[in-house]
C-alpha cells in the first residue's frame, strides 16, 4: 500500500461530506463501486478530480474502501481508520454515519 500523501486532505466539511454520502450508497444498496464512479463524476471539476478518479479506481480494483482513502491523500487519519474498522467489522454504513 502506498503511504498517505501529506497536506492535501479535503477540508473537514468535504469530509463529513464524503461519510455522508458513503453512507447514503450503503444504505441504498448501491454497488460501492458505482457509487465511487457517481462521487468522481460530482469531483471531476474540482482541483480534487484526479485524486477522485484514482479512489473510484481503487475500489474497482481492490474492492477495498480503506485501501483507495489509504492511498488517495485526500483524508485525515481517523477517517482512514473508521473506515478499515468499519469493513473488518461489517459496520461501515454505521461508521460512515
Amino acid at each position: 500500500m502506498k503511504a498517505q500523501k501529506q497536506g492535501n486532505t479535503i477540508p473537514p466539511e468535504e469530509t463529513a461530506m464524503f461519510c455522508e454520502q458513503v453512507a447514503m450508497i450503503l444504505h441504498s444498496g448501491i454497488l460501492l463501486e458505482d457509487g465511487m464512479d457517481a462521487m468522481r463524476d460530482a469531483y471531476a471539476k474540482s482541483k480534487y478530480a484526479d485524486r477522485f478518479k484514482a479512489l473510484a479506481d481503487s475500489v474497482h480494483k481492490t474492492g477495498s474502501l480503506y485501501q483507495a482513502v489509504s492511498e488517495s491523500g485526500l483524508f485525515p487519519k481517523y477517517l482512514i481508520q473508521s473506515v478499515r474498522v468499519g469493513e473488518a467489522s461489517g459496520t461501515l454504513e454505521d461508521n460512515m454515519t
